[in-house]
This record gives structure tokens, C-alpha cells and sequence, in this order.
């Protein structure tokens, strides 16, 4: 794994767990519909003393930062733990560690790296793939302490390429004989001077002509699959795909029974969740295929954040892949919409024709 897809991938996992803190935590405050919002902040206090309403103080929220368990996966031979804290500051003077247990164990994730208000903290296990349940986890920056809030349990696989090779043993080449010194031979007596014949004037060469310049041969651009949108239509959530740069000569009835099989990642207040998919091919437009799924079959989708993490669709012998997720689509009230009522048509009003009179004469 090169570093440019562990930093990318660092960064998407920022953005979805902010994305998720930040919609669940919106959710919970928001009050219920069929009471009156009340704001604690413009409430008046009871007065304690003599002293006027207008000097007294106003009680003022500041929002506390939040540690999340991101993902923990096998990475060359070790498992990686990952943390990341919300809504840090700018100004942080110590960063500190990340204190969790892991399966009973006590255990320390370190600070990687800060980018805007997240803050990442990695652990490293020094074991293979297995069950790995952290319960507990806590965090103290600048005297301010926050607790773990998705302690939950994930079953680590480990794929071939992950696990740790031992290098062989390197073996001493043989060693070089030394070659035996020569010896040097009996001094030559350098021949007498020929005389020289005169220096012919060498004829003007010609200019060379001017050489034309191949032109470079054109490859045509391999096809390429990506995410066209994730939206709510109808109750459902709608995933599009496309799939351009196709061969020439491509016809509808060639994609009809080909599908993109994906990964869809959910995202809500516990553990993630992965679904396997479909997407049917829809239509050919312009040299693009158009392949769309709803989810889920039955049912409304739940309130959360939608990632699409792997794609691919095969076309004859040639196997498309999504190049990179996509971008975290946020799903909230899907289904529950109220439909707009269709509004009465009224008639216009007629007005009378009025006919003019003859005009009298005095």
C-alpha cells in the first residue's frame, strides 16, 4: 500500500467520521415536532441577589472534542488501531496519547497527524488477523477529557499481501584472488620522426537537410467507471454509475446483461456496515453506459452516510475499476417526505360583453 492511498484514505475516513459525528449529533438536538422549541441560552435566571438582570452573566456553550475508533486492519504483518479527535483546536500545546483496551489489554495509540479540526492517532498490535473488541478509550488535551463514543468489535482478515515475509539469509560470495603484479618490461627506443605530407584543404561540407519530425502515434484512453450520484427518489435510495471512453463500435445490446458489482458502506451511530450490490445497465448514451440500483429492496433506507468503496464491471475481457471511493452522500428522512398536494384549478372569471348604446342627439 503506497503512501499517497494510506494518506487518501486518511482523509476520507476524517471526513465520513466528522460528517457522522456532526449529523448524529444535529439529530439528537433537534427537538420534537409536535412540542415548542425551547433555548436554554435565552432563558431568564432566577435572580440570587439584588444585583440588576442586566449585569448578571450569560452562560455560553463551548463545544468539547470527541474521540471516534476508525477502522483497525491488518498493514504489513501488524494490526493498526485507528483514533481520530474532533474538534480540536488550533492552538493545541500537547496532543498527548490515546489510552484504550483492546480485548482486556491496555494499550497506547500515538499522534500521527492534525489536518484542520481532526487530530489521528494511531496503535499498533503486534499480532495477526483475529477479533479485536475495544471497549474503553480515552483522551486528555489541554485539561479537557473526552471518552470513546462507538466502542464496538471488528474481525481483522489479513490478506496475503499483508502479512510479513522474512528476508533470506544472504550468503558470502567467494572470495577474489588477488591477480600477481606484472612486471615491467625492457624500455622501448622511440622510433626517429617521418616527415609529414602537406594538410590538404578539406572541401565545404553541406549544409544537412532539414529531417521531418514523425508524428507520435495517438493510444486510445482506456475505458473508466465511476460514481455518477446517490440521491432519494422515491422512497429509495438511487445509486448511478457510468462507464465511458468505451470501444468503438459498442452496442446497447453488448451491456445488457452486464452489472456493476460494488461495496456500499453505511455509516451510522454504531459500527459501519458493508452491503454487497448490483447495478443494472439502464441505457447507452453518447458512448456512455448508464447502470443504476436502488437500495434497499424493500423498505426505506435508514438515516446515515452512504460511501461507495469498491466497483467493478466487466465488459467482455476487460475488467473496469472504480478508481477511488466516493464521495460521503448524506441520507436523512428518506421516504418520509410529505408529497406535494396538487393544486385546484379555477376557472377564469367570465366578464360580461357590454354593447354601446346609440348616442342621443339634444
Amino acid at each position: 500500500m503506497s503512501s499517497w492511498s494510506r494518506w487518501l484514505q486518511g482523509v476520507l475516513l476524517a471526513l465520513v467520521v466528522f460528517l457522522a459525528v456532526f449529523y448524529l449529533g444535529s439529530a439528537a438536538s433537534l427537538p420534537p415536532t409536535d412540542s415548542p422549541s425551547v433555548d436554554t441560552e435565552d432563558q431568564t435566571l432566577p435572580e440570587a441577589s439584588g444585583a440588576p438582570q442586566s449585569e448578571r452573566p450569560v452562560p455560553t456553550r463551548r463545544p468539547g472534542i470527541q474521540l471516534v475508533l476508525g477502522d483497525i486492519e491488518c498493514e504489513d504483518g501488524t494490526v493498526v488501531v485507528n483514533f481520530l479527535v474532533l474538534r480540536l483546536p488550533e492552538n493545541v500545546s500537547a496532543h498527548s496519547q490515546v489510552q484504550y483496551k483492546v480485548n482486556g489489554n491496555a494499550e497506547t495509540a500515538t499522534f500521527v497527524r492534525q489536518v484542520g479540526p481532526v487530530g489521528r492517532y494511531v496503535g499498533h498490535l503486534n499480532s495477526g488477523a483475529g477479533r479485536y473488541d475495544v471497549t474503553e478509550a480515552s483522551i486528555e488535551i489541554d485539561g479537557v477529557t473526552a471518552q470513546l463514543v462507538n466502542p464496538h468489535a471488528v474481525e481483522v482478515r489479513c490478506r496475503p499481501g499483508d502479512e510479513r515475509t522474512p528476508r533470506p539469509t544472504e550468503t558470502a560470495g567467494p572470495t577474489r584472488t588477488p591477480r600477481p603484479t606484472e612486471t615491467a618490461g625492457p624500455t622501448r627506443t622511440p622510433r626517429p620522426t617521418e616527415p609529414r605530407e602537406p594538410t590538404r584543404t578539406p572541401r565545404p561540407t553541406e549544409p544537412p537537410r532539414p529531417t521531418r519530425t514523425p508524428e507520435p502515434t495517438r493510444t486510445p484512453r482506456a475505458a473508466e467507471l465511476r460514481v455518477d450520484g446517490m440521491a432519494c427518489e422515491d422512497g429509495h435510495l438511487q445509486v448511478h454509475f457510468v462507464a465511458g471512453r468505451l470501444p468503438e463500435g459498442t452496442t446497447a445490446a453488448q451491456l445488457a446483461d452486464t452489472k456493476v458489482s460494488y461495496s456500499l458502506q453505511i455509516v451510522t451511530l454504531g459500527p459501519p456496515t458493508m452491503v454487497d450490490r448490483q447495478a443494472a445497465f439502464r441505457r447507452l448514451d453518447s458512448g456512455i453506459a448508464h447502470y443504476t440500483d436502488t437500495y434497499p429492496d424493500s423498505g426505506t433506507p435508514q438515516d446515515g452516510i452512504y460511501i461507495v468503496n469498491r466497483a467493478t464491471l466487466a465488459i467482455g475481457a476487460d475488467t473496469l475499476t472504480l478508481p477511488f471511493p466516493s464521495f460521503p452522500a448524506v441520507i436523512r428522512g428518506c421516504g418520509t417526505r410529505p408529497q406535494p398536494q396538487p393544486t385546484e384549478r379555477h376557472e377564469p372569471t367570465r366578464v360580461p360583453t357590454v354593447t354601446p348604446t346609440a348616442t342621443l342627439k339634444p
